[in-house]
Order: C-alpha cells, then structure tokens, then sequence
C-alpha cells in the first residue's frame, strides 16, 4: 500500500494504463493510480480506501471524464463528494479540466502526426455510414482509438503510450493534464 504518498483515482483499465505511462513520461511514478470501473457513480465502490489513504496522509486525487457537460459533471462530482464525506485533494475532468469530452477525445489529439490521418479515414467512414439509408449505429471514440491501435498492429487492452512513433505525450493537448499532475505531487 502507498501510504502517505499520493494516489490517483480513475474511471477504469484504459486511464489507468494511459495514466501510468504518462505518469512515467513525467518522472512521477510514486503516484499509484486506481481504477474503479466508472465514473462519479463509482467512487462509492472505494469509499472506505479513499477515507483510509486520506487518513494517513495519501493525498487523493480523482481524473474523471467531463463528458457532455463539464458543469454538470462538476456538480454531480462535488454532491457525491459530499454525500460520501470524501475530501479529495485535487479532481481533473477530461480531456483539459475546461472542455467536454473524455479519455478517448484526448487520444485522439495525441495521435503521432505521422498516423493522424487514419483518424481522418474514420471520420469519412462515419459520413459515409451516415449517409446510408437506413438506420445503423455509428461507433464511438472508444471505437475510434481502437481501430487506430489495431491498424498500428496493436491491441487495444495493450497500449503502450510510451511509443513515440504512435503517441505524442508531448502534445499540447496534454499541457493542462500534466500541469495538474506536476502540482498534485508538489
């Protein structure tokens, strides 16, 4: 257990695994990072953990999804924090603290240059379906940065952002993520 150091609180496996690797890229590898397998709805599931961490001095921190609504997210973040007596050191939404949009809107603005295109192709794919008569579902971003690892020849649970020549985590669309992180461990 990291007690009295600091702990990062996630929406799930893929920000975790993102999170670590950007953790590493960034020095800070005392931050242990915690899934919970979904969002704000989910922070009951560690409840006790946060509490016991918080009390021996871990300072807590939470990265969620903004989702549609960042202000919205904000307030139901803030009204589960109060409900479940959490005192959280830090809370970040994604993609930039400021916009809409998740873990998977920033991975795409983090492509590698030379392979921003294929994100181009699946926009066309998605007007091209659009355009079909008929009623179809249209993937999402989560489907979206899948098809962009596979075609890398990667598989989508085992992602290496590390990998210059497919990710760029000096992006930046990553300045106010690593901003928050820098200053949580400060």
């Amino acid at each position: 257990m990291n007690e009295r150091g600091f702990l990062l609180v996630v929406e799930g496996i893929s920000d975790k695994q993102f999170m670590d690797c950007l953790l590493q890229h960034l020095g800070l590898e005392e931050v242990e990072v915690m899934p919970i397998e979904g969002g704000v709805e989910s922070l009951h599931k560690i409840r006790n953990e946060i509490k016991k961490r918080s009390d021996v001095g871990t300072r807590v921190a939470v990265v969620i999804d903004a989702d549609r609504d960042v202000a919205a997210r904000r307030e139901k973040l803030s009204a589960e924090k109060k409900r479940l007596e959490l005192s959280l050191d830090r809370e970040f939404l994604m993609p930039n603290n400021e916009d809409h949009g998740c873990l998977e809107d920033l991975l795409v603005r983090i492509a590698a240059d030379t392979h921003k295109t294929l994100h181009d192709c699946f926009e066309r794919y998605t007007e091209c379906v659009q355009s079909l008569p008929g009623e179809y579902e249209l993937p999402g971003l989560k489907e979206q940065v899948y098809a962009y690892c596979q075609a890398l020849g990667r598989q989508p649970g085992n992602i290496d952002y590390m990998e210059s020549d497919h990710w760029n985590l000096e992006a930046p669309a990553l300045d106010s993520l690593k901003a928050f992180l820098t200053d949580f461990v400060r």
